[in-house]
């Protein structure tokens, strides 16, 4: 006996995990679209048993925030028939909250020396001269997310996103920003790492800095747009 032949493209079924969506949620939601299909039809579409519906593609686009382009660059990236891929993009503000970035703007191939999957990474793009990285204005930093790396701070530099937690005027607040540092090699109980934060050098136990990592830059590209040309 043979295997069933897989005619259709499978769609759906990875930026559906991204978005830690179950399948009866993703109906409901089509179905206030208007797009009326069941669990087990949305189940065919993912496998690549039954073609989907153009109506259903746009339809999920719109549930999963992301450009029909996404959904489809999953399937065709190994074969080079779309080479330009779409990382979740965001705008890190002068109020230290990470924006998601609608434009997605693709002026380079990120995959380059990238060997993971396009959805292990994100990119951000700093809207503002950074005193703890001396990284300028309009720069964009690609990132290890942590829900797919286990990420730890070691006894080298990196520049980490970090979000930190704290209470100002007795209301419980946080802020996102990125960050050079490294494990402090002869600390003990508790290990130390060195930060920057405000452009000051800070300390913390590795315990809690680790738990607060959102993830690790791997490329930094800086726009010179004099001469219009990018350092990676």
């Amino acid at each position: 006996m043979t295997n069933k032949e897989t005619k259709a493209i499978p769609i759906g079924i990875r930026m559906r995990k991204i978005k830690r969506l179950n399948k009866e949620t993703v109906v409901n939601k089509l179905q206030e679209l208007g797009s009326n299909i069941s669990i087990y039809t949305l189940r065919n579409y993912e496998a690549g048993e039954t073609d989907m519906p153009t109506s259903v593609l746009i339809n999920l686009s719109k549930i999963y925030d992301c450009s029909v382009y996404d959904l489809l660059d999953y399937q065709y990236k190994k074969n080079n028939y779309l080479p330009m891929t779409n990382y979740e993009t965001y705008t890190l503000n002068h109020d230290h909250q990470l924006i998601s970035n609608k434009k997605r703007d693709l002026p380079y191939n990120f995959m380059t020396n990238i060997t993971s999957g396009a959805y292990d990474y994100a990119h951000a793009i700093l809207d503002y001269d950074d005193p703890n990285t001396n990284l300028p204005k309009g720069s964009r930093l690609i990132y290890k997310r942590r829900d797919y790396f286990d990420i730890k701070v070691q006894e080298d530099y990196d520049i980490f996103l970090m979000t930190k937690s704290y209470i100002e005027n007795d209301i419980k607040s946080s802020k996102t920003f990125f960050t050079k540092a490294k494990l402090i090699a002869n600390s003990r109980n508790p290990k130390l790492v060195q930060y920057f934060e405000d452009g000051k050098v800070e300390h913390m136990s590795s315990k809690y800095f680790n738990a607060m990592i959102d993830g690790v830059v791997v490329k930094v590209i800086i726009d010179y747009h004099t001469k219009n040309t990018k350092v990676i």
